[in-house]
């Protein structure tokens, strides 16, 4: 499998983590608590690094849209939010 960048700059993956984690049931925040989501954590450790996601976490983004912030596939809302 080859290694994808799912964001353009560190400015959109903050947004749709805004947009989406923040917003989920599944968020957690790494600085208290383990992560439980597979893309949060999958797109954190790539924030920490190249940037780069595999194919799979890039696809179960929903990536790939040509949309600066697209809605995750995955996501859980927090009613609260």
């Amino acid at each position: 499998m080859s290694e994808l960048i799912p964001f353009s700059n560190g400015t959109q993956f903050l947004d749709w983590q805004e947009c989406n984690c923040c917003r989920c049931k599944k968020y957690k925040d790494w600085f208290i608590e383990e992560l439980t989501c597979d893309l949060q954590k999958a797109i954190e450790d790539s924030s920490c690094g190249d940037g780069t996601v595999s194919e799979e976490i890039y696809k179960r983004l929903g990536a790939g849209t040509g949309k600066y912030c697209w809605k995750c596939p995955e996501v859980d809302w927090d009613e609260g939010s």
